[in-house]
């Protein structure tokens, strides 16, 4: 049964790399209006969840529902016009076109030519230091700028759903600040966020609700106020 207010619902998903299991039975929701977070250490298979939602990778069983409708059989260009869009892991852009070239990529599934220039309005507005740089090749841009635009691409798509695979890997502190302050203003634009991440700090701060991966399984679920003073959390992924 689908629930109006859930806009992303993954049920009792499985997948394997060849034989050998990788994720096990995950259950995982994503509500209208939220922030919701997946913690785990290194090969948890957080990335795994994000590429199978996405049609990357075939789950051996389970379902995947968006706004209701079933897309774990579905291949990736069908998923994104469906109102999802993954940023993933690694800041991957085409070096040598301008920031605008790769912002105007992200809507390569659109017609509607004033919604893609609302969206761009709306990105840059997101990102306003990106304004000065649209003319210039994305491959110069600094680690920080380069994951603006990334994100900003994904925006172009006109997500209803966004994932993040690890935004703000091998950045400086004040542009994680700045990543995870648009992460929250995104949401409260009316795109939900399914967020992986390794600062689970962050990850915490900004999210609604998380769930902890451990060997491919879901050992916690929580609102992020009660993960945040859960002991065992505390302790493996908060440094307390």
């Amino acid at each position: 049964m689908h629930n109006a207010t859930t806009s992303l619902d993954i049920h009792n998903l499985s997948v394997s790399y060849g034989r050998v299991p990788v994720l096990t039975d995950i259950n995982i929701k994503v509500l209208r209006g939220q922030v919701v977070t997946i913690i785990g250490a290194n090969g948890a298979g957080k990335s795994t969840i994000l590429k199978t939602i996405t049609g990357l990778l075939q789950p051996t069983s389970g379902s995947i529902r968006l706004f209701g409708q079933p897309i774990e059989r579905l291949e990736p260009d069908q998923i994104v016009p469906m109102g999802l869009t993954l940023v993933p892991e690694g800041r991957r852009l085409f070096d040598v076109m301008t920031v605008q070239e790769n912002l105007e990529m992200g809507a390569y599934s659109r017609v509607d030519t004033d919604g893609i220039k609302k969206d761009f309005e709306r990105a840059l507005a997101f990102f306003p230091d990106l304004k000065e740089k649209l003319k210039s090749q994305a491959g110069s841009l600094s680690g920080g700028q380069q994951q603006m635009v990334v994100v900003a691409r994904a925006l172009m798509a006109g997500p209803k759903v966004m994932l993040l695979d690890e935004p703000t890997i091998g950045l400086a502190p004040a542009v994680v600040q700045s990543i995870a302050r648009v992460i929250s203003e995104i949401r409260d634009s009316g795109v939900d966020v399914l967020l992986v991440e390794q600062n689970a700090e962050m990850a915490i701060e900004i999210s609604d609700y998380g769930y902890v991966l451990e060997q491919g399984r879901v050992v916690l679920e929580a609102s992020a106020r009660d993960l945040a003073n859960n002991p065992s959390v505390q302790k493996a992924y908060l440094g307390i």
